[in-house]
This record gives C-alpha cells, sequence and structure tokens, in this order.
C-alpha cells in the first residue's frame, strides 16, 4: 500500500521527516505540499500524478474541508477503479501506522487502524501520570 501525504504549507514534508527519524527511509510514501500560489487544481494534478501507476494508496490530508480535502476526495471519486481512500487530521501516530503495515492489502483494514492510531494517540499529561506511577518511570524511554 503506498501512502499519500497533502497539506497545507510543507507540514507533509515535515512529518514524513520525522516518521523517517522513526521508522528509516520510507519508499512508498508520497508528498504533495500545497504551497502559497498554487492552485486547487496544481493540487488536484499532483495528487492525480502520484496514483497514475498505482492501485492502492491511501492519502492522508490535514484538514477535513480543506483543499487538500477537496482535491484528494475529487481524485478519488474520480478513480473509483482504483483502491483508494482519503483521511483527514493527518498526524505522527497515523503515519507511522500506515508505513508499519504497509504490506496490508485492504484499504479498510488499514483506514481503521491508522484512524485508531491517532484516537490513542492523544492523551494528556495529568491523565498519564497517575499517584502511583513516578514521573521517571513514564519517561524512562523516548522513542
Amino acid at each position: 500500500m503506498d501512502v499519500l501525504l497533502v497539506a497545507h504549507g510543507r507540514y507533509s514534508e515535515g512529518l514524513l521527516s520525522s516518521a523517517e527519524l522513526i521508522a528509516g527511509k520510507q519508499e512508498n510514501v508520497g508528498i504533495i505540499n500545497f504551497l502559497e500560489g498554487m492552485s486547487q487544481e496544481d493540487v488536484k494534478e499532483k495528487i492525480e500524478n502520484y496514483i497514475e501507476d498505482k492501485n492502492n494508496v491511501l492519502i492522508l490530508v490535514d484538514l477535513l474541508g480543506g483543499t487538500p480535502f477537496k482535491m484528494a476526495s475529487m481524485v478519488v471519486n474520480e478513480n473509483s477503479e482504483k483502491n483508494l481512500n482519503v483521511v483527514t487530521g493527518m498526524n505522527l501516530n497515523m503515519l507511522l501506522e500506515a508505513v508499519f503495515n504497509s504490506t496490508e492489502e485492504n484499504i479498510d483494514v488499514l483506514t481503521s487502524s491508522v484512524k485508531s492510531a491517532a484516537i490513542s494517540g492523544i492523551d494528556d499529561l495529568r491523565n498519564i501520570l497517575n499517584p502511583g506511577i513516578e514521573e521517571d518511570d513514564v519517561f524512562e524511554d523516548g522513542i
């Protein structure tokens, strides 16, 4: 399964850089930066070019309703013969889940897994630190 990151500014680029720091070079992850001066059609064309020779692509976008989401959704709808889906709210947990499960061929299974990873990665320090757990134990090892 290929993964395409599409977002405003250089968010896609930064997210991939972070993922590669953790998981190594990613050959099946593409990025599209939606930069100042680009039109919606430019974004759509870049998405179309990326998926042109691919049949299984999970597209992660930053914002529901934003240009990356709208253009990715349009491309998915226009290419119903391909195995494509769009997931919004792109974050590092989602990308790592997709990368570590890139051999999954069922896009619905990968989509569900990616969404679950995003949700499970949200918490706050007060909830994490229980009175019975020492702070040093929680932060003993980093990624």
